[in-house]
């Protein structure tokens, strides 16, 4: 730098890059705070406009008083864009999921910029949205060095999530380091909830809602047609194990009997658990298990010739590998999700019907990732302002109809209500069909199962 002054606005530029180190450290929340000078003469330069500059020398002297500052009103920082980013397994494990998220966020980021962008008050216009999105290669380590960069390097105002809640515990820190809000689908865990955690919101169900809505589904039946007794098919991990004390919990609160419950670890052989379970005779089987287990627990039953009157194994049925895997076998199997491509919400068949058409493939959680653009986009233009801290604040207070229902949050940054917006599907004839409730379902329920002796062959 010269010896000259330079201007206010430079000055802030100037002395903004001498302190990115400091928010790369974790500062988060950086500012500038002006220096006395007092008995010096100095030479200042104002720029008055882009093509002419006018050197003024004046001495500056102390001036006693004792009077305050006024306060001065400071105008916003100028923005030319709202920067969301957003870390996404683009390649590896979770790769499904991460080429829809992208899709869809992407999609949501090109219908508002269309329409000129979001409106923010503070700058009295509306300003197009940038959207930043990393590879993290279905690492969470990955993730995690993503988000910090999204955050220190590129500077977005708020983050977009992605599938997965390890991947989320993972990064949750550094989102709270640096109080960044996030909204995500694709986390059902309860636990990251319970951690004290103020940036973070998912608009999707909670793991237990994935069972609630069964006993919820059968307490709308005639009495005598429910069924009464319960087989609980625990996957041997600690997220298996939080799974089937909720399975367990519901049981008892709506009071059906639980006649077995029973461990298995992922990727076994099931005819021992099979045996066991056909023993007793289950009116429902509830497991949560991964699509190839679940597969696997439908062949080996067929094999051995078990089949309760409700298969609820969720999460895994849910995918359109297990129907291709099954054929005809998967019908009257159901899952339970917080999404299907039917809902008839907001754009949500607009946006399927050009994912079909653009990809050829069928949504999953299409709906979700919409959302949670639409979530973060409407508190932003509701903060008036790209302050992090006033845009969490809006997140907190949304009511907001998307395109995967009604959208509000609890102070926990769990989604409120979220039995309500977890639904029921069922296979059948080959389709995954949305079957309660029935205010938004595509057919009826198929229940009971009948045996396999009883199906077309």
């Amino acid at each position: 730098m010269t010896s000259s002054e330079v201007s206010r606005r430079d000055a802030l530029k100037v002395a903004a890059a001498a302190i990115i180190a400091g928010v790369v450290a974790g500062v988060g929340a950086w500012y500038l705070k002006p220096a006395t000078v007092v008995g010096k003469t100095v030479t200042k330069t104002m720029t008055e406009t882009v093509t002419k500059t006018v050197t003024v020398t004046t001495t500056l002297k102390p001036t006693p008083t004792t009077s305050p500052t006024p306060t001065t009103t400071t105008a916003p920082p100028p923005r030319k864009e709202i920067r969301i980013g957003a870390s996404i397994g683009l390649t590896g494990a979770v790769a499904y999921f991460g080429f829809e998220t992208k899709w869809a966020y992407e999609r949501a980021v090109k219908a508002v910029n269309e329409k000129g962008g979001i409106y923010v008050k503070e700058y009295g216009r509306k300003l197009p949205v940038k959207l930043i999105i990393y590879d993290d290669k279905s690492d969470p380590t990955v993730r995690v060095s993503n988000v910090e960069k999204l955050i220190t390097s590129d500077r977005v105002d708020a983050l977009l999530g992605a599938v997965g809640t390890t991947f989320m515990l993972a990064a949750a820190p550094v989102i709270e380091k640096y109080r960044v809000p996030i909204v995500t689908s694709g986390v059902a865990s309860v636990k990251i909830h319970q951690m004290g955690y103020k940036y973070i919101f998912t608009n999707f169900f909670l793991s237990y809602d994935q069972f609630l809505v069964f006993f919820k589904w059968w307490e709308t039946m005639p009495e005598e047609q429910r069924p009464k007794t319960v087989a609980i098919w625990e996957e041997a991990t600690e997220h298996g194990h939080e799974n089937a004390e909720y399975m367990e919990k519901f049981a008892k609160e709506y009071k059906y009997d639980i006649v077995l419950r029973e461990k298995y670890s992922p990727g076994a052989d099931f005819t021992e658990l099979i045996i066991k379970t056909k023993a007793v005779n289950p009116d429902v089987v509830l497991a949560l298990p991964t699509g190839t287990d679940a597969i696997n627990m439908i062949r080996q039953s067929k094999e051995l010739d078990f089949c309760p009157k409700v298969w609820a194994l969720s999460y895994g049925t849910a995918m359109s590998g297990f129907q291709e895997a099954l054929g005809e076998d998967a019908d009257y199997v159901f899952a339970s999700f917080s999404y299907h491509k039917s809902l008839p919400f907001s754009v949500n068949r607009q946006i399927v019907k050009e994912y079909i058409e653009e990809t050829g493939k069928e949504p999953t959680l299409l709906g979700c990732w919409y959302a949670s653009a639409e979530i973060l986009f409407d508190a932003i233009e509701r903060a008036g302002t790209l302050d992090k801290e006033a845009i969490r604040k809006a997140i907190l207070e949304t009511d907001l109809e998307t395109c995967m229902g009604r959208v509000r949050f609890n102070e926990d940054g769990s989604l409120k209500d979220s039995w309500k917006l977890t639904y029921l599907l069922q296979w059948q004839h080959g389709v995954l069909e949305l079957v309660w409730p029935p205010e938004v379902a595509t057919s009826k329920p198929w229940y009971p199962t009948p045996p396999w002796s009883a199906r077309k062959k």
